[in-house]
């Protein structure tokens, strides 16, 4: 079956291949490579069996749908069955370029997709589903698809694409058979994983995914895309000089190797930016390790924390493009620093440090949304500090020129803490609103904190009369003595503390997908059990905390990651530092339903109303089933109401009729 001939297939190929050869490389070379091997390994931990066992069981569940689903075709259904199979098995896929042989076209540039399949039968059902799939799909839409027998592989279907070949079909590897889609020009779909990075040598260690990123294979892509621009858009050779500097294309490009698996104790990754120093300072990469005393500024009971080192030399090289391509930026900044006094610049951009943190912790607050701390490190802090009272002052009697009633209600208010600490508060005074943001000023550090009490408690710990500092959490230390010392950035998540926290979110997902894989029709069909474990089986001192180390190896820049062994573990380690912003995002929901309830959609002319917003947060933060329902039917009933007030055709009392 063919509607593009031969001749024409073969034209578009050898003008792509010349197009490719004038930039011929040695060998093929991965843009992309990314390999996995399969669900199965990486749920390795006992307590993560039966949520294994209950993922096998999808499959099954699919297969029932089109007996409930009156409009799902049975085909549907096996297809979907094949696909959760197929997925979960180990996979791979790779970009690359090969511009010694560009037989499949794109201009050198190839794409392969593979799955491993479990034997010849079972890969030539994938392959029977995809052809039906085609068929189908050509016959809704009345076309013909040119698929016919591939050339350069055996066993294969293949169709020309405008600009190279579209195979794809069993192949019988080393390994043994594969189903794979392969776009241009991949002329050894083996070649590429044969040498996959090794990056963790550790006793017991077990790989389960690697990947790649050599930015050198897009060099050809780049020089194409400037020759084709050629005169007529110079700005197109601008970004790719730029590029060049950055790394990202060129013969000395940066390359990136991934690697993750386990080992008896723990989960493990690493990540390497090779030769990433020649590009530091275009890539605003830090090259300073963090200092003692720096970490020392989070206390020692923050159980999610993330510091690193920024660059801000990005920002200014922003803005002088901008003000290169004729935007007014610098006028704008003069404007702003007429109005304010302020200068953005040496005032604010310049005053900064290279450090920030973001952490959680007890002593800020107890440990809630409330208790959260961002930090940035100041070099100048009288011109900081400075700058930002201006500011507020400047805010302060906008305010009070407005005019408006309101803003009486509106201030910031600067006051000293008794340990030494400059703070600019948001007041609402004579209002009882819930909310003093505030920020602290120390003569090291900028501090950002929903609460006055966090950000009081911040500055103490930063200005060194608070504890002795992250580094006296002994599961953060144990492992930041073996494997942090020199870094630019760390992060952590203490897992036994946050687990508790976000056990009662795995109960859910358990519950939910137990329920999801049984059986509607056959109660003994299927039975997952209990998907997640106990709270005494999962939250203990042998749970492995989440730790990450950015640090420079040489030219290399390295981020190594350690984790609990288990998915369940894990997940509720970090789904406990982010259920403390759950009460913002049900507010955030809470608000939303109050302002729609207000405008009532058009419907309605009434002024909004406080007490209504006061009302939605309350119950955001506390749901009361039988206020909830009151709610609910006053609501539903006010509505109709209003319904039958604009349309008198349309009465509350018919509308479910």
């Amino acid at each position: 079956m063919r509607s593009l001939p031969r001749s024409r297939a073969a034209l578009a190929v050898v003008v792509a291949g010349l197009a490719a050869t004038s930039l011929a490389q040695t060998a093929a070379q991965p843009f992309l490579t990314f390999e996995h091997e399969g669900l199965g390994a990486m749920l390795v931990d006992s307590r993560d069996q039966a949520l294994k066992n209950a993922l096998a069981m999808l499959p099954a569940r699919v297969g029932e749908l089109p007996s409930e689903i009156g409009d799902m075709p049975p085909e549907a259904a096996g297809l979907l069955q094949l696909f959760l199979h197929t997925i979960a098995r180990p996979a791979r896929v790779a970009i690359l370029y090969d511009g010694e042989n560009p037989s499949g076209g794109f201009f050198g540039y190839g794409f392969v997709a593979s799955v491993e399949c479990g034997g010849e039968e079972e890969v030539n059902e994938v392959r029977d589903a995809v052809l039906g799939v085609a068929a189908m799909i050509a016959e809704e839409n009345g076309a013909e698809i040119p698929l016919e027998p591939s050339e350069r592989f055996e066993g294969m279907s293949e169709m020309m694409l405008p600009f190279g070949l579209l195979s794809f079909g069993p192949r019988e590897a080393a390994t043994g058979w594969r189903y794979e889609i392969v776009v241009g020009t991949v002329n050894d779909p083996d070649a590429v994983f044969a040498s996959p990075p090794s990056l963790i040598e550790a006793r017991g260690f077990e790989s389960v995914a690697t990947a790649t990123l050599d930015f050198r294979a897009m060099t050809p892509l780049a020089r194409i895309a400037t020759n084709m621009a050629g005169a007529q858009a110079p700005q197109v050779g601008e970004f790719v000089t730029r590029f060049e500097e950055m790394g990202l294309v060129g013969d000395d490009a940066i390359r990136m190797d991934f690697q993750a698996g386990f080992t008896p104790g723990a989960s493990v990754s690493r990540f390497v930016m090779r030769d990433a120093a020649a590009h530091a300072e275009a890539l605003s990469l830090p090259r300073e390790p963090l200092t003692k005393a720096e970490l020392s500024a989070v206390p020692s009971d923050a159980f999610g924390a993330t510091i690193g080192r920024a660059s801000f030399d990005s920002v200014e090289q922003m803005l002088d493009e901008m003000a290169a391509n004729g935007l007014p930026v610098y006028d704008a900044l003069d404007e702003f620093e007429g109005m304010t006094g302020v200068d953005l610049i040496e005032d604010v951009l310049h005053a900064l440090g290279g450090t920030f943190a973001l952490y959680n912790a007890e002593s800020t607050g107890g440990g809630s949304l409330l208790s959260m701390v961002a930090m940035m490190s100041v070099e100048d802090h009288e011109a900081f500090s400075g700058a930002m009272h201006k500011l507020s002052g400047v805010a302060n009697g906008m305010l009070a020129d407005s005019g408006e009633q309101a803003a009486k209600y509106v201030r910031l208010d600067s006051w000293t803490d008794s340990a030494g600490a400059e703070l600019i508060t948001l007041r609402f005074p004579g209002l009882p609103v819930p909310l003093e943001l505030s920020f602290a000023f120390t003569d090291g550090w900028f501090i950002a904190a929903p609460t006055p009490q966090a950000a009081v408690a911040a500055a103490r710990q930063a200005m060194g009369k608070g504890d002795d500092g992250l580094l006296a959490n002994p599961r953060f230390a144990s492992m930041y003595k073996e494997h942090g010392e020199g870094s630019t950035g760390v992060s952590f998540v203490d897992t036994p503390r946050t687990i508790r926290d976000g056990y009662p979110m795995l109960a859910l997902i358990g519950s939910g997908l137990s329920n999801l894989v049984r059986s509607p029709n056959d109660p003994g069909a299927r039975d997952p059990g209990m998907i997640l474990p106990l709270y005494r089986d999962l939250a203990n001192d042998k749970a492995v905390p989440s730790v990450q180390f950015t640090r420079w190896e040489g030219d290399d820049l390295v981020t190594t990651g350690f984790a609990d062994r288990s998915l369940w573990v894990q997940a509720g380690g970090e789904m406990g530092v982010a259920s403390a912003a759950l009460p913002l995002m049900l507010a955030g929901i809470g608000a939303a339903a109050a302002a729609g309830e207000e405008m009532n959609f058009g419907l309605g002319g009434l002024a909004p109303s406080p007490m209504a917003l006061v009302e939605h947060a309350r119950r955001s933060f506390y749901v009361d089933p039988v206020a909830e329902l009151r709610a609910t039917l006053t609501t539903s009933v006010t509505g109709l109401q209003i319904i039958g007030d604009r349309w008198p055709g349309v009465e509350a009392g018919t509308l479910g009729e």
